[in-house]
């Protein structure tokens, strides 16, 4: 069963992670030939399991990708009718929901899930409410770029079909409520009542029992993440299985101690049936979200053989749990969770079998959390770009503690608030109390400035060779020598940067919606221009998408950071990355319009250095030019030999005519439009003296200023210029050398998976 629960994930992952549908229909093709004419083969089975997940993907695929959002609906107003069917979130003056739309409640063919936006002060709103609205709406679409999250991935996976916004229009009513909303009604408030009563600690207790964890700070976020303990506040395996545990204590003893069932039911069996019992009820409470319905489905394969009164081992456990999960969701792969529940389940059963330990329990749980940390580091690596390095000691410590004292006593005093609302609640006092303990042994353990390991992305290769080592490192006996898990190790430890040589430099510019931020590495140094957009404590491209992109590329420092104007989709992500990572130099046109920059220097047209054989050159402002916000911008010129590019950024038309007339050399081999190709940019005049090859285009999809302006756009193609939008191209890079530049770097395309939005038209617009 083992075998056939891998066969059929493999098959599963053929279709998930192929660029295209086609690739999967035709490895389908061959497995089916191949089963047919290898009828004897002792393998068959796991060829059947094989084309049967391949199959059962391909066919939800279809399902998932024939619910989409016709073109020529974009943007247009809609009337619809459907049930808020998640927690809305609110976050400052907007409140973001998932809404299933009733089938046949209006006359387009629309998805059947979408993802909306309420702004400017919108209504109270809850789960399982029933609506009728006047949305917009658009196909998924998000920013593309390495090491940041796959935002179009996440929503698939949720099958999220469209994202728009509630209309303000007088037609926008509340319906009755459906019958069953008492069970979303009752997690929020009780996740209301942890967060506001006055518990320090409540927006935990809230993660630990609802599964909501949007009442989270950011400080918090941090001192989980830096300890390798946020997996202890989201609701999961270990949390439903500590429950499942607690009931079938629970039922043993009643069954001990009751004469009743003693007779009808053995006590494996009534055991069994309360540990379930006791896990369903926790995934209610936490709304069923996927982690819950795979660790449930999870449990009941494992209980089958309490039913059955048979033993079932565990590697035939684990590939019966791996087909039923995958039959029930089979997007699940596209979770980091997925890999990590399994990993860990396999990991605890390799780190156990074949030991016997004389050394004592405490012993024995130091050996397995060492060892589930080595196990699961090359995941963590590969999905996170990190691991942390406390996190053994750190979970030692933690997971006694929020399992036995902290998860049974805040589910004991919700209980008991249910029942006894007058008086105080003890146990959720004694829970609050347990994570005061906690808090205070991670906080100081987080601040250790090596708390976290972040190493350069590393390849498939090197992951598959660190997955091995710690397997060789960790096996209860093993006919090789140990010692060449550490070899396998190796390409994870010292990874192979890929630096542009001598007298090159590599470009990035990053996708960051409707903002600019732009990266440029040489051989030793690294300059980063501009730093995206930051609207919210959620919504910070520096800390999102510019040190995720900087990390993965192996930088631990920024030499130099320049700041074109203080528009904040320019310098509002600065602050997280001057947090974050030590900054040698920061320059900008307004040193004093950026408190959080407070140690920056005026950027002035004749500051120029020289770094590996490339030079940089500031070409604007003067010193002293009484320009305008936009016209103060710094513009930046970078060349080695013949080759140059030039980042003006958001200049307009009086800075492009000073520019013209001044004395120093426009000619660049790629551009980087001016003020994301608004209407005041990128005149004629500029574009004689720079004569692009290439011109980038940084702007959000169907952004409300609508740039790139047509008229920007036509002159661009009047010249012949290559167009690049990161709207449609993603994060686009460039190698730049004495002799040439590369072709262009489109990351929408280069790590395109069949779900990913492709826009039509030209690459010019973003409409």
């Amino acid at each position: 069963m083992f075998g056939a629960g891998i066969a059929f994930l493999i098959g599963v992952c053929c279709v998930l992670y192929a660029p295209a549908l086609a690739y999967a229909c035709v490895c389908l093709g061959v497995s089916v030939v191949l089963l047919w004419t290898l009828r004897r083969c002792s393998q068959r089975k796991l060829l059947a399991a094989f084309c049967c997940g391949c199959a059962w993907m391909l066919w939800h695929a279809h399902l998932r990708l024939a619910d989409a959002l016709p073109d020529d609906l974009q943007g247009r107003d809609l009337q619809v009718q459907g049930s808020i069917v998640d927690v809305p979130v609110t976050r400052g003056e907007f409140t973001r929901f998932a809404f299933d739309i009733d089938a046949g409640s209006t006359a387009h063919t629309l998805p059947r899930r979408v993802r909306l936006s309420w702004y400017d002060n919108p209504p109270a709103l809850a789960y399982g409410e029933r609506w009728h609205l006047t949305v917009r709406l658009k196909r998924p679409h998000g920013l593309r770029n390495p090491g940041s999250f796959d935002y179009e991935t996440w929503l698939v996976q949720h099958a999220i079909r469209a994202l728009g916004y509630v209309r303000d229009a007088p037609g926008n009513r509340r319906i009755a409520p459906p019958t069953g909303a008492w069970l979303s009604a009752t997690r929020q408030h009780a996740a209301t009542a942890l967060e506001n009563v006055g518990y320090r600690h409540g927006a935990l207790l809230s993660a630990i029992t609802t599964g909501l964890r949007d009442g989270m700070s950011d400080a918090q976020w941090r001192v989980l993440r830096a300890t390798g303990t946020s997996h202890l506040f989201a609701i999961s395996g270990l949390h439903v299985g500590l429950v499942a545990m607690l009931g079938h204590l629970l039922c043993s003893v009643c069954w001990r101690f009751g004469n009743v069932f003693t007779e009808s039911v053995s006590r494996a069996r009534f055991a069994a049936c309360g540990a379930l019992s006791s896990a369903f009820c926790y995934a209610a409470l936490a709304g069923f979200s996927v982690p819950t319905q795979r660790a449930l489905i999870m449990l009941t394969v494992l209980l089958l053989g309490v039913f059955a009164a048979r033993g079932v081992r565990p590697g035939a456990s684990l590939g019966a749990a791996l087909i039923a999960v995958l039959s029930v969701d089979p997007w699940s792969p596209l979770g980091s969770g997925f890999w990590l529940s399994f990993g860990a389940v396999a990991a605890i059963a390799w780190l156990l079998s074949g030991r016997v330990s004389g050394h004592g329990k405490a012993v024995a749980f130091a050996r397995v959390q060492c060892g589930l940390a080595l196990l699961l580091a090359p995941l963590t690596l590969w999905f996170f770009q990190q691991a942390p390095l406390l996190g053994a000691a750190a979970n030692a410590l933690a997971v006694p503690v929020v399992s036995l004292i902290t998860v049974p006593s805040a589910l004991g005093g919700l209980a008991w608030a249910g029942v006894f609302s007058q008086f105080d609640n003890p146990l959720l006092q004694l829970a609050d109390t347990s994570l005061e303990f906690l808090w205070m042994l991670l906080t100081p353990a987080s601040g250790w400035s090596h708390a976290q390991w972040a190493p350069p992305a590393a390849s498939w290769t090197a992951i598959t060779l660190a997955a091995s080592g710690a397997v060789l490192l960790t096996a209860p006996r093993c006919p090789l020598p140990r010692y060449l898990g550490v070899f396998l190790l190796t390409p994870l430890l010292f990874p192979v940067l890929q630096r542009p040589p001598h007298a090159a430099f590599d470009i990035t510019v990053l996708d960051v919606g409707q903002g600019l931020a732009v990266v440029v590495e040489t051989r030793h140094h690294v300059l980063l221009y501009d730093a995206g957009v930051y609207l919210s404590p959620t919504y910070d491209m520096g800390r999102d998408v510019v040190l995720p992109f900087l990390r993965r590329r192996g930088w631990r420092s920024v030499d130099k950071l320049l700041v074109s104007h203080a528009d904040n989709d320019h310098a509002g992500g600065a602050a997280a990355v001057a947090a974050a990572l030590e900054v040698s130099e920061i320059l900008t046109s307004v040193p004093g319009s950026l408190a959080s920059l407070h140690a920056a220097r005026k950027c002035v047209a004749g500051n120029r250095w020289h770094w590996d054989g490339v030079l940089f050159e500031v070409l604007h402002p003067p010193s002293g030019w009484p320009g305008g916000r936009n016209d103060k911008s710094c513009v930046l010129r970078i060349s080695t030999g013949a080759r140059s590019v030039l980042i003006p950024g958001d200049i307009e038309r009086p800075a492009e005519r000073l520019l013209a007339g001044s004395p120093a050399t426009l000619r660049a081999d790629v551009l980087l439009v001016p003020h994301h190709g608004s209407a005041t940019s990128t005149s004629a005049q500029l574009l004689a003296q720079v004569r692009p090859e290439y011109a980038v285009i940084s702007a959000g999809y169907r952004n409300r200023f609508r740039f790139p302006h047509r008229q920007v756009c036509a002159r661009l193609r009047a010249r012949g210029i290559g167009i690049l939008s990161t709207a449609t191209s993603g994060a686009v890079a460039f190698r730049v050398d004495p002799v040439a530049v590369s072709a262009p770097v489109r990351y929408r395309q280069l790590r395109r998976r069949f779900w990913h939005h492709a826009p039509q038209g030209e690459l010019c617009t973003t409409q």
